[in-house]
């Protein structure tokens, strides 16, 4: 087996730090994720489980989780090829493309939301407030029952077979707003995976293309 690239996360707490690893064995490539002590092993083991959840709260056509199954004390996903809602967006802002990057916008929104089964009114849960914080204000909004939190430009792929959501370390089985998502994965985008949008909009007037307010 031959591994191709290593990423370590020792900046997390213990039961979070993994080996992220991409292998390739008999001409095959595959993504390994490992955890790096043993407290870790349950986060390793919702790789699996959140791929499960992930095929519901999107309709085929919308996008599919990556395979992941758990082996060789492991979470052993499919490596796929394909472009990247990041380089699409890097792309649409070098050309300059207002309508496209807005359209653009409007999709992965949609993507961000899933479908329509898994919304709901938000109702702030101790899980919640043990992540986030004090989630009063949003009470009443829409939520995503189930959240991919990790739905980055960077980890949804384009290819000829489908929209892809390539990783999906953190997911939350508790309600979290759809805008607070939205809002996150905007930040990230717009300081972190394609600054060159800076350029063209200010983050506020990004927020306003999505229609998050407040």
């Amino acid at each position: 087996m031959k591994i191709l690239y290593n990423k370590y996360t020792d900046y997390r707490k213990k039961e979070y730090q993994i080996y992220t690893q991409i292998v390739e064995e008999d001409g095959a490539k595959k993504v390994l994720k490992k955890n790096v002590y043993e407290c870790g092993l349950n986060h390793i083991k919702e790789f699996v489980s959140n791929s499960q959840r992930l095929s519901e709260v999107y309709d085929s056509d919308m996008a599919k989780p990556l395979p992941c199954v758990y082996e060789d004390n492991a979470a052993v996903c499919s490596f796929i090829s394909g472009t990247s809602y990041q380089q699409i967006l890097e792309t649409l802002c070098e050309e300059k493309n207002k309508e496209g990057i807005q359209e653009f916008l409007k999709k992965y929104m949609k993507l961000i939301e899933g479908k329509k089964s898994n919304q709901s009114p938000f109702q702030c849960t101790k899980e919640f407030e043990n992540w986030f914080g004090d989630g009063k204000e949003f009470q009443g909004l829409l939520a995503t029952t189930f959240t991919n939190l990790d739905c980055n430009v960077g980890n949804v792929i384009v290819n000829d077979e489908g929209t892809w959501i390539m990783d999906y370390e953190w997911c939350f089985s508790f309600p979290v707003p759809v805008d607070f998502v939205k809002y996150l994965n905007l930040s990230w985008l717009f300081y972190f995976d394609v600054p060159a949008i800076q350029k063209l909009y200010s983050f506020e007037e990004l927020l306003s293309i999505c229609n998050i307010t407040g």
